[in-house]
């Protein structure tokens, strides 16, 4: 795997991870009423998409296959370390 693949991979990776961890959050603070958290995360989700998103649109074919592995690891890991954050 090249360097550009790599990132490809790893950015993928960390802005879903960190979605998923943020979405994860936000289920829980939803059910236990706590506004102002599920409004945090909302908007930091949002924007994280639209990032992720956008970059996606402007991938180039070749890197799809890694960006989605990326995507897939990160989300995976995101909602574990959501699960873990929200009960510490």
């Amino acid at each position: 795997m090249n360097w550009h693949k790599f990132k490809e991979f790893c950015l993928y990776g960390a802005v879903q991870m960190l979605g998923y961890a943020l979405v994860t959050v936000n289920f829980r603070a939803v059910a236990s009423d706590r506004l102002t958290l599920a409004l945090i995360t909302d908007g930091i989700n949002a924007s994280l998409g639209f990032f992720i998103f956008r970059h996606m649109i402007k991938m180039k074919s070749e890197d799809s296959i890694i960006g989605w592995l990326g995507y897939l690891t990160g989300s995976l890991l995101g909602t574990t370390i959501g699960m873990w954050l929200d009960k510490h």
